[in-house]
């Protein structure tokens, strides 16, 4: 029995024990006109929130579940009571964070550790119209404190589709056929220049548009802002899930000696392996792994979303998750891969902390990756949000490796020359001088150039300037642009980082040192997204 309850409900328990049974009414209009769950202020402890999950049942109704990232996935915990003698049941929760979860209720669950025939009964809330994902995927959706940032991405909606077609494959190695769906850029075609290679698993979820999961939205974008390289997408259907993404060797012979070839010989794509991303979430992301480290000429990228890095091998002992210690063991030299991984905060502690271990383990032998824990857990609803990252941080790590090769190999001049072209001083790799006046001056030219001022009552003047010039003339220039409109973002995501590394300094309290280190960490990425390669910044490392 749970010791939370809504002081909603606490208060409609005492006016029903009373004889008020119009308040049983009254409550149901409620839920009905505001949506559930119920989100309160808690009475004891301001900084927490009750979450109060309510299902209305009828005479049939023996028990009700509710599963999902938040409250979690444990049928201890997770069963509704009934209230009183009424059809609404009911269990409430306390937290004190911000994040997004799906959700779902079951009904007369007694499938114990069933969980294929549950997820077959999964049902959306009642009263809660904010869903996602289409057709049997779809899921109620609960937002606290924060909201989905996707759409947001796009600036509009008018950029140029590409093209999916979709084949019947027939594997004679796996000995079945299923549907591998292709997308092509809008510019595509076979005598085009060379296309790079992204495979994913999972592809029913990821190809399509009906699905708010779909890959089609976030290439059409990344491709035509040419933020990451033209590419084509393989989208391949599972028949047997579970087996074929668990360390299955048919399948990566499948990939390797019967998909990869016909792609080759049907589209124009690179076939090195710096040109071939291979991605997919939950056991898609543990088999985009397995078969990296399997075929490390083949596959050399990879993008895992709540990737199941805790999944036992068959016929292995060891207590450390097999994807670690493969990593652990490979040659330091061997530093050809990289990777994205992306895990929520929410997800189940064996998966948290193995995707934790695995990036460890990724760093300690030098290879190229990106981590981000995000707030939320294993939900669709953030999967497409950590594509988009993915793959655009991908392509940042090879980008800036490429132009710090490029550096080392040129002599003093050169790398003059081609600095002075970006518009970019460097002195060296830790350190970038591009100097504000720089800045402002070319902002200035290009604005003069497209008649920007010409209209202008204040034309010919100069700058709002501060008065008090005895200020530190970095940091005055840094007011100067900003005062002015001309701050770019990632100079503005610099100065707030190094402040809050600065808080971070004097903070003793463990729990608001984790809050910080993880926004530090958000605008880490975001600045080395947007911010020339020679001031790329670091994240701040914390002890697991």
């Amino acid at each position: 029995m749970t010791t939370i309850i809504s002081p909603k409900l606490e208060k409609l328990k005492n006016q029903l024990k009373n004889g008020n049974e119009k308040a049983l009414y009254t409550f149901l209009h409620e839920i009905k006109s505001n949506h559930t769950p119920l989100i309160e202020q808690c009475p004891i402890g301001n900084q927490y929130k009750l979450i109060t999950y309510i299902w209305l049942g009828d005479r049939e109704t023996e028990n009700v579940y509710v599963f999902g990232s938040f409250p979690g996935w444990d049928l201890s915990v997770n069963q509704l009571q009934r209230l009183l003698q009424t059809d609404i049941w009911y269990v409430t929760f306390r937290t004190n964070k911000s994040f997004i979860s799906t959700y779902y209720f079951t009904v007369n669950d007694f499938f114990e550790n069933d969980w294929i025939k549950r997820s077959e009964q999964y049902q959306l809330d009642q009263f809660n119209e904010n869903v996602f994902g289409e057709g049997a995927n779809k899921a109620s959706v609960l937002k606290i404190g924060m909201d989905v940032q996707y759409s947001s991405r796009f600036p509009s909606n008018d950029y140029p589709s590409g093209k999916i077609e979709t084949y019947s494959f027939y594997s004679s190695i796996l000995n079945n056929t299923r549907k591998i769906h292709i997308y092509t850029p809008h510019d595509y075609s076979h005598n085009s220049y060379l296309q790079e290679l992204l495979i994913v698993f999972d592809g029913n979820s990821f190809i399509n548009d009906l699905n708010d999961l779909s890959i089609t939205k976030t290439l059409n974008y990344l491709i035509y802002e040419k933020e990451i390289p033209s590419c084509i997408a393989v989208a391949i259907d599972p028949v047997d899930r579970l087996e074929e993404l668990t360390y299955n060797d048919k399948m990566n012979t499948f990939l390797t000696k019967e998909l990869l070839p016909w792609i080759q010989t049907k589209y124009h794509v690179y076939q090195k392996a710096k040109h071939t991303t291979i991605a997919g979430f939950s056991l898609g992301g543990l088999a985009a792994f397995y078969a990296a480290l399997q075929n490390p000429h083949i596959f050399g990228n990879v993008l895992s979303m709540s990737g199941s890095a805790h999944w036992k091998k068959d016929d292995y002992e060891n207590t450390i998750p097999w994807i670690e210690n493969q990593i652990s063991s490979i040659n330091s030299n061997m530093t050809h891969l990289y990777s994205y991984i992306a895990v929520g905060e929410l997800e189940n502690e064996p998966l948290l902390t193995a995707n934790r271990r695995l990036y460890k383990a990724l760093e300690e032998k030098k290879y190229q990756t990106t981590y981000e824990e995000f707030q939320g857990g294993h939900d669709s609803v953030w999967w497409r949000e950590k594509l988009f990252d993915g793959l655009r941080a991908l392509e940042l790590t090879k980008t800036t490796l490429k132009n710090k090769k490029e550096r080392e190999s040129m002599n003093q001049e050169e790398l003059d020359k081609k600095l002075k072209k970006q518009e970019i001083l460097v002195k060296d790799e830790k350190a970038w001088s591009y100097t504000y006046e720089d800045h402002i001056s070319s902002i200035v030219k290009e604005a003069e150039k497209k008649g920007a001022f010409d209209h202008l009552p204040g034309k010919g003047k100069p700058l709002n300037l501060d008065k008090d010039l005895s200020y530190n003339p970095e940091k005055q220039l840094y007011r100067t642009l900003k005062n002015n409109h001309v701050l770019p973002r990632w100079i503005e995501l610099s100065k707030e980082i190094d402040d809050l590394k600065e808080k971070l300094k004097e903070n003793t309290n463990t729990a608001e040192a984790a809050d910080l280190i993880r926004t530090i960490n958000k605008k880490v990425l975001e600045h080395n997204l947007l911010c020339p390669p020679s001031a790329q910044k670091t994240r701040v490392k914390t002890d697991f």
